[in-house]
């Protein structure tokens, strides 16, 4: 399955643009053994806008645009020994909610792309 890489090849490429690049963007595919998106975001990031690929099981592509301070909360989970915030995203794309704090991240969607 190809990568980030190729995710933020295909959103620019869509944008006309290259507003995304390897430093303002995280992305995951879907868990083999669970349905849920993992992202583990650096803390030194939260302050800064972040750009969030999700690849769907059918290849579609979720673009969440998060402003600043969206991981700043004390709710999610932040793991010390790698000194990051870790998400595990529902892959329902109404809700893409964080399992472990509740978060809704479906209201940072910036656009969808379908699957090539």
């Amino acid at each position: 399955m190809p990568g980030k890489w190729e995710a933020i090849t295909r959103v620019n490429f869509y944008l006309g643009q290259k507003l995304l690049n390897n430093q303002n963007t995280h992305f995951s595919n879907v868990n083999k053994a669970a349905p849920f998106w993992w992202l583990e975001i650096p803390v030194r990031k939260t302050g800064k806008q972040l750009n969030l690929l999700l690849r769907r099981e059918d290849d579609g592509l979720i673009w969440l645009k998060c402003p600043p301070g969206t991981l700043d909360s004390n709710d999610f989970y932040h793991r010390l020994d790698k000194d990051v915030i870790s998400l595990q995203l529902e892959t329902d794309a109404q809700f893409l909610r964080d399992s472990r704090s509740g978060y809704n991240f479906s209201r940072h969607i910036e656009r969808e792309f379908p699957s090539i």
